[in-house]
């Protein structure tokens, strides 16, 4: 597997977030008082809370102060976690932190299932790998693969209104 070297230092897999595979020892080396270890923390989940954030809210004004904000609640919750991958954590508490500020979702994902979404949203939007995306919901990679595939396909398959407005009508 390659891995690619960015200008901070960390590395990642050729597809998948920068640093997300270390967040459980950053985590855990946190809570035990390694200084250096909590600017990992938010080091990593900088810019999954701001991908997240920005998928859920838009690009509009205010969103990465309100990223950063959400950044630090989620980093608490991500190191003082007793047990649990802390992907998944890190991902709960950010959608947590964000009921309720959410808008709509286009209604081009109207035929797309809740988790097809999610999984959209962690491949696309946040730029998780399979296994990453997994990791975060707490399902097998090859689930992230199907469910995946569904929404996508879901997104393909044009809806046919004939006449009397009947999907799949000719008329």
């Amino acid at each position: 597997m390659s891995h690619a070297v960015y200008a901070t230092g960390t590395t990642a897999s050729a597809d998948g977030l920068p640093g997300v595979d270390e967040l459980d020892d950053a985590a855990i080396a946190s809570a035990a008082g390694d200084r250096h270890a909590t600017a990992r923390v938010i080091t990593i989940l900088r810019p999954l809370v701001t991908r997240l954030c920005r998928a859920e809210l838009g690009s509009g004004a205010g969103v990465d102060e309100r990223a950063a904000g959400i950044c630090r609640d989620v980093a608490v919750a991500v190191v003082t976690a007793r047990r649990g991958p802390r992907l998944r954590i890190a991902y709960e508490a950010t959608l947590r932190a964000l009921d309720g500020v959410r808008r709509d979702s286009p209604a081009v994902l109207d035929g797309v299932s809740r988790r097809g979404r999610e999984v959209l949203t962690l491949r696309i939007a946040v730029g998780l790998s399979v296994e990453q995306a997994a990791a975060a919901l707490g399902i097998a990679p090859g689930r992230v693969r199907v469910e995946q595939h569904r929404a996508l396909t879901a997104l393909r398959t044009p809806t046919v209104r004939g006449a009397g407005g009947a999907a799949g009508s000719t008329a």
